[in-house]
């Protein structure tokens, strides 16, 4: 207890010296953090789930507190601003305990935080402006950019969050994965992974994927049947969180049904994620990782027979992109993919990604601590097939695409940190193994 209480006294530090940074380059003297409010369904009297403002939660995690906000002045104790609502209709959750480094206040209006604000330049972010003024910024693109660049780098706090949240998603992954194998349908199996995860959907850092045989070749499948496949494939992608932090783990695993062509791709693909996820080290060049992926995928789809030239050749005629159509990784941390991963400065400047690649998420030199996934996939997705033109429709083997066509797809995705020569791979670090397949 007393270790997080330090790493997080050390986590906020970092990240108000960043405020501050970021705050001289918009020339602004204040922040002004607002955690939003739920949003309201159209035509209708209930409300979505609420999500705070990832900006705000890095500092604390009020993941489950509207109306609250954040006052900071390089140099001061930071105010946290807790609206008093007259409302019998809802429960409010208490404070966590990092509160206690605030400065902790209350007020009842728009017109209360008014008075509450310094005197000065403010830079507020949030969804919508609360309140108009000559001294209010919103969401002023120099701060904005400054906080994302280096928001890719986390401290030892942000990491131990992620580590947390995946022991949730490993005891989850594991009771999925028996559901699977005892014939549940998607909802079933998604039923279980909820259960044992310890959170409620609202909670989880993103929408699930459960996705068994041919919706496997579906990228975000977030319809889930409630009746059971032939059991050949689950692709299982899901995550949980802690204090705000989120883990995004995928595995593909094999049912009874699944062909022996398939389960020699899905054990190739989890040897070439592993691969490319120990290299993840400082210094490294993203692009280069998503290179290196296309050149295992396609060398995967030239060894099994899927495609009957060399992996050279099937990457010089387009055919990779077709089977991996989406990029190696993204960044990870408050968000699941979290912003700042085109940036190649404070300043805002972009790198866009290659062209062979416009999907890719990351473009980023990486650093010691920048927390990334590793997720190469081979897919077999109709429509991207029926789209290739002849000459490329003749370099397919298409006798065993059609074996493999019911199987959908495989994704195996981990969770990375880069070292300064090592990499730290947080999820098999928690995964037992027969989950790391």
């Amino acid at each position: 207890m007393a270790e997080q209480r330090d790493l997080y006294r050390d986590h906020l530090q970092q990240q108000l010296e960043r405020i501050t940074a970021a705050l001289a380059a918009c020339q602004c003297d204040h922040l002004w953090l607002d955690n939003g409010a739920p949003l309201q369904r159209f035509a209708c009297d209930t409300r979505y789930p609420f999500r705070a403002n990832p900006y705000l939660v890095e500092l604390i995690p009020l993941t489950q507190h509207p109306h609250c906000q954040l006052l900071i002045t390089p140099g001061e104790r930071p105010r946290l601003l807790r609206q008093q609502r007259d409302d019998i209709w809802h429960s409010e959750p208490p404070l966590p305990a990092q509160a206690e480094y605030f400065q902790c206040l209350s007020y009842r209006s728009h017109s209360d935080l008014a008075a509450l604000l310094p005197r000065g330049r403010v830079a507020l972010i949030s969804a919508q402006p609360l309140l108009q003024g000559d001294s209010i910024v919103h969401n002023p693109s120099a701060l904005l950019n400054s906080l994302d660049y280096y928001r890719a780098i986390k401290s030892d706090y942000a990491i131990a969050q992620t580590l947390h949240a995946t022991a949730a998603a490993a005891r989850a992954h594991s009771a999925a994965r028996r559901a699977f194998a005892g014939g549940g349908s998607e909802r079933e199996i998604y039923a279980e992974y909820l259960y044992n995860c310890g959170q409620s959907e609202a909670e989880l850092p993103y929408d699930a994927i459960v996705a068994t045989d041919q919706h496997a070749a579906v990228l975000h499948h977030t319809v889930r049947a409630t009746a059971a496949e032939r059991q050949r494939t689950l692709l299982l992608d899901a995550g949980a969180s802690h204090h705000g932090y989120g883990c995004d783990i995928t595995r593909t695993y094999l049912g009874r049904a699944a062909t022996s062509e398939f389960t020699a791709l899905r054990d190739g693909l989890d040897r070439a994620q592993q691969q490319l996820a120990a290299r993840v080290v400082s210094g490294v060049d993203f692009v280069d990782l998503q290179r290196a992926a296309d050149q295992a995928v396609a060398e995967l789809l030239c060894n099994s027979g899927v495609v009957n030239v060399s992996a050279s050749e099937a990457l010089q005629q387009g055919l990779v992109a077709t089977f991996f159509p989406h990029g190696v990784g993204h960044l990870l941390g408050v968000q699941v993919h979290d912003r700042g991963g085109l940036l190649c400065d404070s300043r805002g400047g972009q790198r866009p990604p290659p062209a062979s690649n416009p999907m890719l998420r990351c473009t980023r030199l990486l650093e010691r601590n920048m927390l990334v996934t590793i997720e190469p996939g081979i897919y077999f997705i109709e429509q991207r097939l029926q789209q290739l033109n002849r000459a490329q429709r003749a370099l397919l083997n298409w006798p065993l695409i059609e074996q493999l066509l019911p199987c959908g797809g495989i994704r195996i995705e981990d969770n990375v940190v880069a070292g300064e020569s090592t990499a730290r791979n947080l999820t098999r670090e928690l995964f037992a193994p027969e989950l790391s397949l």
